[in-house]
Formats: structure tokens, C-alpha cells, sequence
């Protein structure tokens, strides 16, 4: 409990509010360090992809390449979700470190293997490794999101930064790579992206973050904690849809790397050099629907987004085939890859959500082995389709696709999320409290969804002093007197809060608390309110700390 005139910080609270989420989270430094991690990291993926492609094509021409595209794309979509399930246990944070020193020792060991022309089957096992490490490593970037954004409404603009970061990433490495292939060879590519990965590193181990619950649980098999990510997406139809629109996005891409050769070379003429271009116009479709997904920051219905997104992918690509000259192309490329970046921002968003916080990074992973899957079948499906139907039908038939499976995952996502939308009265009044202000957003978000209303009447008693601990209230509505035995020790008003300290310390009731007028509290189950904090470190501190000073 506290005194009314222990306020301070609320006028500050809503100037804060005041400020747009996007603009509030390009002020963080610590969501830049994740960025700019970010950013490094899809210059890992893409540059070493490429250059052991290229490195497969001077070992066995084309059915070299499809051989080592195919050794990386199934070990990396199947060991996704597993490697993932680490980062409820451990917390994201941790594992990022570690994985990206993992990734940076793995590509050093590939740049040795390539650059003494070591064994062939040694080379590729070291591209799998990497790819394998890259797959596992992705999901954590947006699980740790929420630790590091200040408010849930920051939630969709940090996305919309990370979506910006990877189109950087998109278009930083066909260049990067491009240059150093022209200079030297696949194997120093590797070895550029090594010495890239430390300052990353470096900037990771910087990043200051809120703590969220992890799971306290033993650890089981592999098999059960997979089982438990599966559960919640059968439990979930909304979690189940989200991953539907991430593999309608996919499906597109992988078959979009494939159909890109043939469209650059036979439909427009335009040589193998304009693949590079086409390229580069779906990294610049990245960047540009990352900038549109920040505008998306604090509003509702993202379900409408997501579906939005995933039609102006779908139709946007049905025309692509059709484009006359190769800059018509390109710019198709660009805005239906900003269709689909919105989308996935918005997936993404939704996800978190959807997924209790405890069980979101192997959510996540089996969202990362999804999108592996999806590109991989994409990929797969597109020659075959392109050979009967024909390059630029091959490009309708995709996009057709697209859109039906957009209106149908985004009917469910809209359901699903009319029941996750936090509710901003109750948030707001969250916020003012030290306690809760201290969570993590979704952890903030769930809280609003569970705080239940009580209306009361003047002289209605809500605690006695001595009994059992149940619920923590917060004060919306009224004034309410605090006193033990028959001395009164305090008023409380809106704003304030009570009952902390029974639940936390675990002991009786230290005081009596009665409305001295007609008034409104929310009130929150004990068992919600501990889990809540007692998974979240520095919540726990502040709420201890106010808890020993009114024992």
C-alpha cells in the first residue's frame, strides 16, 4: 500500500504514452545493439548460403547446388523447434550470446575447410552446422523482443524495426557477398561473416533487458518439450493460424528464388545478372514494409493487417510474371515483399500474444522450422509448376494461392484475437502501479486480461486483518481506509494499490481495509499475481522491496 500522495511518475507516464511507439523504441539503445545484431546476423545467413552455393557449383555444376540447398534446408527445419525449446529454460538472452559465438566459430572452422581445400563433404557439413546454428538462432531475436521494449504498444514497432533490419540484412549481403566472391573466394566470405559476428557479440553482451518467467519445470526429452509447443498450437486456433499465414508467406518465397532465374533470363531477357537485381528489389520490399509495419505500433486489429499484407503479396506476385520490362519486376517484387514484411510483423506480434509467455521461444522455433519447411516446399514445387503451367501462370497460380490462404487464417486470427487484445483501461491503471510496471509486455498484457472488476458501496471491509491472503487490488474508484486494530495508518485512493504483502511474504493479512465511500477496485488471483512476479526478477525486487516496508 501506499499513500496517496506517492504518485510521482504518473505525469511522466503519460507524457511518455504521448510519444508514438515507434518513435520510443528507435530511441533505445539496447533495441539498436539487437538490430544491429540483427543485421549482422541475416549478412551471416545469406552470405554463407550464397557462397557455398556458389562453392557447390564449381564442385558439381547445378545438381551439386540443389544437393547442398536441400542438406541445409532439412536438418535446420527439423532441429529448429528443438534447439529453440533451450530458450525457455535458459531465457533468450543467454543463448543469443552463446549462439552467436557458436555461429562465428562455425563459420571460421567452414572459411579454414574452404580456404586449404579441405575435403568436399567436410566443407558442406560445416555449411550445414552454420545453417543449423542460423535456424536455431533466428526465434530468439523476437522472443527477446518483449524483454526489451518498455510497453506492449512498443511491441509491433520493435517488430517493424526487426523486419527493417533483416531487408538491410537482405540487401547488405548479395553485395557484401558479391564483392568478396569477385575479390577472393566462397571460403573468405565465411570468413568475413566470423569477423563481422564479434563486434555483434560484443554489442549483445551490452544489451539490458527486462527478465520474463522461464519454464521451472525439469527438463524432460526432446520429444516432451516439443509436445509441449505442439500443445499449444492445438489448443490455439488463433497460434494455429498465425503459423499459416507465416507459411503462405514462405511457400511464396521459396518458389520465388526458384522462378527468379528463369524469369530474369528467358521471360525478360534480362541476363543472369538481373536474378541479382530481382534480388535486390525483395530486399528493398523488406525494408520498406518494415517502415510501414512501425506505423502499425499501438493500434488494434492486426489480424486485418495480417490478412491485408498476405493479399497485396498474393496479388502483387500475380502479376510479376507479366511484367513487361525488368524494372516493372522489380518494383512488383519490392511492394509485394512490403505486403508480405507487414504481414509477417503483424504475425509475429499476434504470436506473442497468443502464446504464453513461458512457452513462446519454442513456439517460435517451431514458427522458424515452419518457415524452413515452407521456403524448402516452395522451392521444391516451383520447377515442376513452372514447366507445366509456365513461368509467369506459375507466378498466378502462387499468388492465387497466397491470397486464399490469407482470408482464411486471417478469419481465425481475427477471432482469436478479439479475446487477446489487452483491454487499455486496465493496462493504463497497470502502469501506474511500481509493481506491475515493472513486467515484461506480454506479461503486462495477460495481467489486464485477468484482472477481474469490483464495485463496492461505502463501508464495504475487503481485507481483515489475519485472514489468509487471496487476491492484490488496485483502486480505480474511491477512498479507502487502512487500519490495524482500531489505528488508522492510511487513505488510500485511485492509483493506489494493497494486499501485496500477504501473497508475497506469505503471512496473514496485516491489515484491515474498508471503503469509506462508494468505490471500484480490480482485483487479481494470488496465484496469477506470484507467477507473474515471481518469473520476473526485477517486478519481484520492487514488489519485495514495497512488501518489507509495510510488513
Amino acid at each position: 500500500m501506499r499513500a496517496p500522495s506517492d504518485r510521482g511518475g504518473n505525469g511522466t507516464d503519460l507524457d511518455i504514452a504521448s510519444v508514438s511507439p515507434l518513435r520510443r523504441v528507435m530511441g533505445s539503445p539496447d533495441l539498436r545493439r539487437l538490430a544491429l545484431g540483427y543485421v549482422v546476423f541475416v549478412v551471416a545467413e545469406l552470405g554463407t548460403y550464397i557462397a557455398i552455393l556458389v562453392y557447390a557449383f564449381e564442385q558439381g555444376g547445378t545438381g551439386a547446388v540443389g544437393l547442398v540447398a536441400a542438406l541445409q534446408l532439412a536438418p535446420a527445419a527439423l532441429l529448429a523447434p528443438l534447439a529453440a525449446t533451450a530458450g525457455d529454460r535458459h531465457g533468450p538472452a543467454i543463448l543469443l550470446r552463446r549462439r552467436y559465438v557458436v555461429l562465428g566459430l562455425a563459420s571460421g572452422a567452414g572459411a579454414v575447410l574452404l580456404l586449404v581445400d579441405g575435403p568436399v563433404v567436410l566443407a558442406y557439413g560445416a555449411a550445414v552446422v552454420v545453417s543449423v546454428i542460423v535456424s536455431a538462432t533466428r526465434p530468439l531475436h523476437h522472443a527477446l523482443l518483449p524483454e526489451v521494449v518498455d510497453g506492449p504498444e512498443d511491441l509491433t514497432a520493435a517488430n517493424a524495426v526487426l523486419s527493417s533490419a533483416e531487408g538491410m540484412g537482405s540487401l547488405a549481403a548479395p553485395l557484401l557477398t558479391g564483392l568478396v566472391l569477385t575479390l577472393a573466394s566462397p571460403g573468405a566470405v565465411f570468413a568475413v561473416v566470423a569477423v563481422l559476428l564479434a563486434p555483434a557479440v560484443v554489442g549483445l553482451a551490452t544489451l539490458r533487458h527486462h527478465h520474463r518467467p522461464v519454464v521451472t519445470t525439469p527438463p524432460g526429452s526432446a520429444r516432451e518439450e516439443m509436445s509441449d509447443g505442439l500443445r499449444v498450437l492445438r489448443q490455439g486456433a488463433g497460434a494455429r493460424a498465425a503459423l499459416v499465414s507465416t507459411a503462405a508467406i514462405y511457400v511464396a518465397v521459396g518458389a520465388i528464388d526458384v522462378l527468379m532465374v528463369p524469369l530474369a533470363v528467358d521471360e525478360l531477357d534480362a541476363g543472369e545478372a538481373a536474378v541479382g537485381w530481382l534480388s535486390a528489389g525483395l530486399g528493398a520490399g523488406l525494408v520498406l514494409g518494415g517502415v510501414a509495419a512501425g506505423l502499425l505500433a499501438g493500434r488494434a486489429h492486426l489480424s486485418r493487417w495480417v490478412t491485408q499484407g498476405l493479399v497485396v503479396w498474393g496479388v502483387v506476385l500475380a502479376t510479376v510474371g507479366f511484367a513487361p520490362v525488368l524494372v516493372v519486376a522489380i518494383i512488383a517484387l519490392l511492394l509485394a515483399r512490403a505486403g508480405a514484411a507487414v504481414a509477417d510483423v503483424a504475425t509475429r506480434t499476434l504470436l506473442a500474444r497468443l502464446v504464453p509467455g513461458p512457452l513462446l521461444t519454442r513456439a517460435l522455433g517451431l514458427a522458424e522450422s515452419l518457415l524452413i519447411g515452407s521456403t524448402f516446399v516452395g522451392a521444391v514445387i516451383a520447377a515442376p509448376l513452372g514447366s507445366v503451367v509456365g513461368v509467369s501462370e506459375a507466378f498466378v497460380v502462387i499468388g492465387a494461392g497466397t491470397v486464399l490462404a490469407a482470408l482464411g487464417a486471417g478469419w481465425v486470427l481475427n477471432r482469436a484475437e478479439l479475446g487477446t487484445t489487452p483491454p487499455e483501461r486496465q493496462l493504463s491503471l497497470l502502469r501506474l502501479v511500481p509493481i506491475t510496471r515493472a513486467l515484461d509486455p506480454p506479461t503486462l498484457e495477460d495481467l489486464a486480461l485477468r484482472l477481474d472488476r469490483v464495485t463496492v458501496d461505502a463501508g464495504h471491509r475487503l481485507i481483515t486483518e489475519g485472514d489468509v491472503g487471496d487476491r492484490f487490488y488496485i483502486i480505480e474508484r474511491g477512498v479507502f481506509g487502512v487500519r490495524r486494530g482500531d489505528d488508522v495508518r492510511a487513505e488510500l485512493g485511485p492509483g493506489n494499490f494493497f494486499g501485496e504483502v500477504a501473497l508475497l511474504l506469505d503471512v496473514p493479512r496485516n491489515a484491515t481495509v474498508e471503503a469509506r465511500t462508494a468505490g471500484e477496485v480490480w482485483t487479481l488471483e494470488r496465484a496469477d499475481f506470484l507467477e507473474a512476479l515471481t518469473g520476473t526478477p526485477r517486478a519481484d525486487g520492487v514488489a519485495r522491496g514495497i512488501a518489507d516496508g509495510r510488513r
